[in-house]
């Protein structure tokens, strides 16, 4: 039996149909003006950091000797003291003076030998006890004596900076936290050596926090908080909060900045494009897409490049 005949009118609309697929993807393939929104953020391989975790709570397993431990002690005083800056009226810089010197005496007393495995178990220690911490800090909203010895100011930072709840809960994850602890713990040792600065896969989970919560630098918040105090009226309180989400833009585009010259992989100028669009420097963005476009005419970011580039454009007089 012969198959039945199709009809002119399916004949007509299946050869349309390739066409119309062809004008769809025409359509999404073309550049159309799309406001740069999001900022890429990096990806750090998980199995990395589960491996530097291992690191970490290996490390904690060590014996500390006397000298350590003074260290330790040392770093405890003083961070307690900084907890209580602003808060304790008897608190003065002399005081604090004089627990930064005992610090450089205890580090200076470390015998030369094993020096820095004793360091990273020190800091590794002082880590799962900040870590657990934290964790009392969010289940009860308590930031006990001993957060405070081995956080410092920390949790009232990030209140002043938003990254802290009224619930009291924290919005960084733990990797993010662990390596803010090691970043901090370095700076305050002045500590540099190899083995001791986060790993790139840490330093990517902990840009990829800071491009998604940015904030005003602290300068610029204390400033504007004032201002806001005096606003005469509700239109020059809006021109503050504006003035805010600017500046909380330029320490995102900062970021962004300081991360893209550290990780090769990173879409770094396309990258910056958004950034700068978003704090609406716009012709420095228009010059920071076509930078990416010249670099890479195809690729994973070209489309959203082409658009965002014309949304750019559309908003400076470049040509």
């Amino acid at each position: 039996m012969a198959p039945p005949r199709r009809s002119t009118l399916e004949s007509y609309l299946l050869g349309l149909l390739p066409l119309g697929v062809a004008i769809v993807l025409g359509i999404l393939i073309l550049p159309r003006a799309t406001p740069g929104d999001d900022v890429p953020v990096p990806v750090a391989d998980g199995f990395a950091l589960d491996a530097a975790h291992r690191t970490d709570e290996r490390l904690a397993q060590t014996g500390l000797s006397p000298e350590v431990r003074a260290l330790g002690s040392a770093l405890r005083a003083y961070k307690t003291l900084e907890a209580q800056q602003g808060i304790d009226p008897y608190l003065t810089p002399v005081k604090l003076s004089d627990a930064r010197t005992a610090i450089d005496e205890a580090l200076q007393a470390l015998p030369p030998a094993g020096r820095d495995e004793a360091l990273l178990a020190l800091r590794a220690v002082q880590l799962q006890g900040f870590l657990a911490e934290l964790r009392v800090f969010e289940r009860t909203g308590n930031e006990t004596p001993e957060l405070q010895a081995l956080a410092g100011g920390f949790v009232r930072r990030m209140r002043d900076v938003g990254w802290c709840s009224a619930r009291h809960t924290l919005a960084m994850n733990e990797d993010v936290r662990r390596t803010m602890f090691k970043l901090e713990w370095d700076m305050l040792l002045n500590i540099d050596h190899p083995g001791f600065p986060p790993s790139l896969d840490e330093e990517r989970e902990l840009f990829a926090f800071y491009i998604r919560h940015p904030h005003a630098a602290e300068s610029t918040r204390k400033r504007i908080d004032e201002a806001r105090a005096g606003a005469p009226s509700a239109r020059a309180c809006a021109q503050l909060d504006e003035a805010e989400v600017m500046a909380a833009e330029e320490w995102r585009l900062e970021k962004v900045r300081h991360f893209a010259a550290t990780d090769p992989t990173y879409p770094a100028a396309y990258a910056i494009g958004v950034a700068r669009y978003r704090h609406r420097d716009y012709e420095a963005s228009v010059q920071s897409f076509r930078e990416w476009l010249m670099q890479h005419p195809d690729g994973p970011w070209t489309i959203r490049a082409r658009n965002h580039l014309r949304a750019a454009l559309a908003l400076t007089s470049l040509d």
